[in-house]
């Protein structure tokens, strides 16, 4: 783990600063733990820090959300998949409009990729000149690191740990990107409220959240989530898995009906993976980009904008003004060297 980014940890339970202990293999390299002047110790295994169990994720709220998405993206093929059915190229592009910047301004930023998932975004912010820590709950971190790691991604560190309990160091980076994670959350704005402070002052937040969806087919899918959503995960995978067959069977009935649609074609583990989103997630808030707004504003961020909107959700970028003031305990925190973006 580079030091830049163990500067930035901070211990969950009591904020304090923490450091590799003496048995830690490598500098926090391999296996070992990280511990706080309060004694609280939290397990590095592959390298990667892992804050996690015990009570940090012991509320059925957060075993599900590790249930769910963790089962989601162990279907990801890397090598040939597509996340959302989006190639890397399209995700570049998605990215920069949602920073509402070029690819140079991420150059040397320090990048919190707020429930990373596969790591992809992680992957191009770092291709783009970022350097990047990227955090999810679940144990997708293991497979991520893998992947990004056999693609010379050496400045990307990943971070297991819970959104709602974010183990950094107020101010800490130039900009915090949250992608479709915030509304899995018991509650959105508590999921926020969490991850907000650690905006460097001038620094930048990105949210993306689930929208209202008019129409019949929102509502029964809606219903159907109701019945999915108590089932054991292995029921969960199983029905998903036949429903992900009868769709696919559908898309190419369309298709050689010449009755194809736009988002025909991906295939039979990237549709399981959407599907899986869709359904099995405990919790999946819908909002609007003008609440999403008056959170940032409440919470002391500027420069609000809605720089992505799509038929299912929207993003919002801010700004955290220069003089800005970390909430916990009303101290200044100091600017980061690097210039954030735009």
């Amino acid at each position: 783990m580079n030091g830049e980014t163990l500067a930035c940890l901070a211990c969950p339970t009591c904020a304090s600063e923490l450091s590799p202990s003496a048995a830690t293999d490598g500098g926090v390299a391999g296996h070992g733990a990280l511990r706080c002047d309060r004694g609280h110790e939290f397990a590095v295994v592959d390298g990667i820090p892992r804050f996690t169990g015990g009570a940090l994720t012991a509320s059925a709220s957060a075993a599900s959300i590790q249930s769910s998405f963790g089962s989601e993206w162990t279907q990801l093929e890397y090598d040939t998949d597509r996340v959302w059915g989006q190639s890397l190229e399209l995700r570049r592009e998605i990215a920069l409009r949602e920073l509402d910047c070029e690819a140079a301004d991420l150059e040397g930023k320090l990048v919190l990729d707020a429930g990373c998932g596969a790591g992809l975004l992680s992957y191009l912010l770092w291709e783009m000149g970022a350097r990047v820590v990227a955090a999810d709950i679940t144990t997708s971190v293991n497979a991520a690191q893998r992947y990004l790691r056999s693609r010379g991604a050496d400045g990307v560190d990943f971070v297991q740990a819970d959104l709602l309990n974010p183990p950094f160091r107020a101010g800490s980076f130039d900009i915090v990107f949250s992608g479709g994670v915030l509304h899995h959350n018991p509650d959105t704005r508590a999921a926020l409220d969490a991850i907000a402070p650690l905006v460097a002052p001038g620094g930048q937040i990105y949210a993306w959240l689930y929208g209202p969806t008019p129409g019949l087919a929102h509502r029964v899918r809606t219903l159907v989530r109701k019945v999915v959503v108590p089932l054991p995960p292995t029921a969960q995978r199983s029905l998903m898995r036949v429903w992900t067959a009868q769709s696919i069977a559908r898309q190419q009935l369309r298709r050689r009906t010449g009755r194809a649609r736009p988002d025909d074609g991906v295939t039979y583990r990237e549709k399981l993976v959407t599907l899986l989103d869709h359904y099995t997630p405990r919790y999946r808030w819908e909002h609007t980009p003008e609440e999403l707004s008056a959170w940032y504003r409440e919470l002391g961020l500027a420069h609000v904008n809605t720089t992505e909107h799509t038929p299912v959700g929207f993003g919002v970028l801010a700004r955290r003004p220069a003089a800005a003031t970390a909430r916990a305990g009303g101290q200044p925190v100091p600017a980061r060297a690097a210039t954030p973006n735009g």
